[in-house]
């Protein structure tokens, strides 16, 4: 295994023929050992998201190409694997806010020209608290990075930042329910209910459809 900076390869380097005419030498295995790696992105890696899910939509059609990418995302795993997820708490639960951050390339794929959207979402503002991820080729070629971007922002609110809301109001309500509007959440519970049975009242509790 090779030391290298950088998960993926550039696919400039590769000879087309790789991706055409070469059935991969992994092909028969590369199913269970991109999903085993797919699994660790989704936890705790998001520097390899964006490798790992385009070897993902590969595994049907394996080619030589995909191999030899597959072996550098191994190399960097392998170099950084004393690397690890941190967080840091500096707000109370009241000055905390959800934050996404959404971009994405420009006809990234030599293959069809697509774009690749990508997501983060963290709390903030003296807080790093990494919630969630994502990088997800997009279905159509955008015209520009203006769309490109436009379509992630739009990927990042609907499957992401909306679905959230719901936990984070129910956050609010069990540390700071004095500061959320009237009606807002579920009724509060009288006064000296403990942490663990304010959890317990509102585990059950489903709002309204956003």
């Amino acid at each position: 295994l090779l030391k290298v900076s950088t998960p993926n390869i550039d696919d400039h380097l590769l000879e087309p023929e790789l991706f055409e005419q070469q059935r991969g030498e992994l092909s028969e295995v590369a199913i269970r050992i991109v999903l085993k790696i797919l699994f660790l992105a989704r936890r705790a890696r998001c520097d390899i998201m964006w490798t790992t899910a385009s070897l993902a939509r590969e595994v049907t059609r394996w080619s030589a190409a995909c191999d030899k990418r597959l072996h550098r995302l191994i190399c960097y795993i392998h170099t950084t694997k004393d690397w690890m997820l941190q967080a840091f708490v500096g707000n109370e639960p009241a000055d905390c806010q959800l934050v996404l951050w959404a971009d994405a390339d420009f006809a990234g794929s030599l293959r069809d020209s697509k774009s690749t959207t990508g997501a983060y979402m963290l709390v903030g503002p003296k807080t790093f608290f990494p919630i969630t991820w994502i990088s997800k080729r997009q279905a159509a070629v955008s015209h520009s990075s203006t769309e490109a971007e436009l379509i992630s922002l739009d990927a990042g609110m609907r499957t992401e930042a909306l679905p959230i809301l719901s936990f984070w109001d129910t956050i609010c309500q069990v540390f700071h329910p004095d500061r959320l509007p009237v009606g807002t959440g579920p009724q509060l519970p009288p006064k000296g209910y403990s942490l663990g049975e304010l959890l317990e009242k509102y585990i059950d509790w489903v709002p309204p459809s956003l």
